[in-house]
Order: structure tokens, then C-alpha cells, then sequence
């Protein structure tokens, strides 16, 4: 891959990116979380706060085109080569090299749940919420989520999770275009 090539696809991932942060589900981030509580006599009450379902769809069906397996030009992985190349100097290389290990190590996380002896990785979560009920609903993981959906306070907590896993995946995302953008400014020097 040349310069003009590597400048190219470097600018389109960070244009993607601003737009992903942009989204309503960004700004609907601040106080997300869920109360839940339990009296006798009327059972557990749960209260979601944070972004909707349709910021969350918008946001997921975004995200996706980074991290999904396939195709896309856009996909965090296809800047692996790019990151390995002598175009690259070692400072971005190292940035970039780390945000991919975190990353990893945050997918395979285990999170608090536990279910039928499975202990829930991020990962996991992700693909259930994301696939199961946002993006598209694919068989075997819509399943799963609406097994998920039938434990009312366990759903809760792992809705949660799954926005809270959606804003460590913005985490990520803005780390890389950090290391784009110092990229592209040296290599355009």
C-alpha cells in the first residue's frame, strides 16, 4: 500500500468515526445506568436510564461496519497491515498496537452475569444485544437474547452492560483515530 493509498484510508476511518460520535446515543451517554428495587408484595422493579432503543439501533447499526465480520473498508482489523507497515512510525504503531490488545483482553472479559454456568463475556454481550436484537436478528443469537429478555432483572443489568460495552467500543474507536490523526499528520509533512 503506498502513502496516498495508506492517507486515504486513514482519513475515511476517522470520517466514519466523527460521525459515530456524533450520534445521539453519545450524548444520551451521561447518567446511563439502572435502579432496581424490590418490595414485598409487588416483586422487582427495574428502571433502565440512558440512551433509547433508537439511539442505541442508530449507534449499533454505525459500530458495526468497525467490528463485524466481513467486508468492510471500514473494519478496525484492516488497519492491522497499515499499522504494520514502514509508513507508520513506531510511536503510532505502539498506540495502535496496544488499543488492539486491550480490546481483546475487554471482549473476552467476563462481566457479573452468569448464566446456566456460562459466565457472560463482553464479547458475548455484545453479540447478543447486537445481533439478537439492534442490528439484525440472527438465528441462534435472537434466541439467546430472548431467553436473555424472560429474566426481567438480569435483562436490566445486561442491557446495561451492553450499553456500557457499546462505550468502551467508542473508547476504542477514538484511541485509533488518536493514532490516525498523528499518523496523518506526519505523514503529510
Amino acid at each position: 500500500m503506498n502513502k496516498e493509498e495508506v492517507i486515504s484510508k486513514l482519513e475515511e476511518f476517522n470520517k466514519f468515526a466523527e460521525e459515530l460520535f456524533n450520534l445521539s446515543f453519545v450524548k444520551k451517554l451521561q447518567g446511563s445506568g439502572y435502579k432496581m428495587s424490590w418490595k414485598k408484595g409487588e416483586g422487582f422493579k427495574t428502571e433502565l436510564k440512558g440512551p433509547d432503543d433508537e439511539a442505541i439501533k442508530a449507534f449499533v447499526n454505525d459500530l458495526r461496519r468497525f467490528f463485524q465480520k466481513g467486508d468492510d473498508t471500514l473494519k478496525i482489523h484492516k488497519l492491522i497491515p497499515i499499522y504494520q507497515s514502514d509508513l507508520i512510525e513506531e510511536a503510532e504503531k505502539k498506540v495502535f498496537n496496544q488499543v488492539m490488545r486491550e480490546l481483546d483482553v475487554f471482549n473476552k472479559k467476563t462481566t457479573n452475569h452468569i448464566i446456566n454456568g456460562e459466565n457472560i463475556t463482553n464479547e458475548k454481550v455484545l453479540e447478543v444485544f447486537m445481533y439478537g436484537k439492534f442490528s439484525h436478528r440472527t438465528k441462534g443469537t435472537k434466541e439467546v437474547h430472548d431467553k436473555w429478555e424472560e429474566i426481567p432483572p438480569m435483562y436490566i443489568s445486561l442491557k446495561n452492560e451492553f450499553v456500557t460495552v457499546l462505550h468502551s467500543y467508542l473508547i476504542f474507536i477514538n484511541n485509533i483515530v488518536f493514532a490516525n490523526k498523528e499518523t496523518l499528520r506526519k505523514l503529510k509533512l
